[in-house]
């Protein structure tokens, strides 16, 4: 019995030295925080652009402003005697990166479909729409057009 006890105690001693061998274990490797998303650059597209050719044929003035976590793009077209409203589309201020952005959806007209992309350039908005027909008769073609910011009154 007392053999028992006396290997049970030599054991203990032995796991007890080894556990305690001085290494201090290290600490855990923490992940490294993700990097915090950088603003937008949605702020130096809001206000209202004027078409920098007043004979414009298509878009003459867009009005871009903040709602909620979007910018709305509001569009006038060219029509006498009065521009044309040609309607509101909203775009995730998230998808405004690098002084650019494209509308996230295509804008289905009668017998074509537009797609537009929107840049800034110095203090120009540079706009450039693509037009994409469902006839064969007709060409697709793409424009660009450049925008001053009106100044707010």
């Amino acid at each position: 019995m007392k053999r028992l006890f006396n290997f049970f105690v030599l054991v203990f001693l032995v796991s007890f030295l080894v556990g305690c061998n001085g290494v201090v274990p290290e600490p855990p490797i923490e992940p490294e925080p993700l990097p915090i998303e950088p603003p937008s650059d949605f702020l130096e597209f809001i206000g209202v652009w004027i078409n920098i050719d007043p004979n414009a044929d298509n878009v003459t003035k867009i009005q871009i402003i903040e709602v909620g976590n979007n910018v709305s793009v509001e569009q006038w077209g060219k029509a006498h005697p009065d521009d044309s409203y040609l309607g509101l589309i909203l775009v995730d201020k998230k998808e405004i990166t690098n002084k650019s952005f494209k509308l996230p959806e295509k804008v289905e007209l009668f017998l074509c479909t537009m797609e537009e992309e929107f840049f800034l350039e110095e203090d120009k908005l540079k706009v450039i729409t693509w037009m994409n027909y469902s006839v064969s008769w007709v060409d697709d073609y793409e424009t660009i057009d450049y925008f001053y910011k009106q100044k707010q009154k």
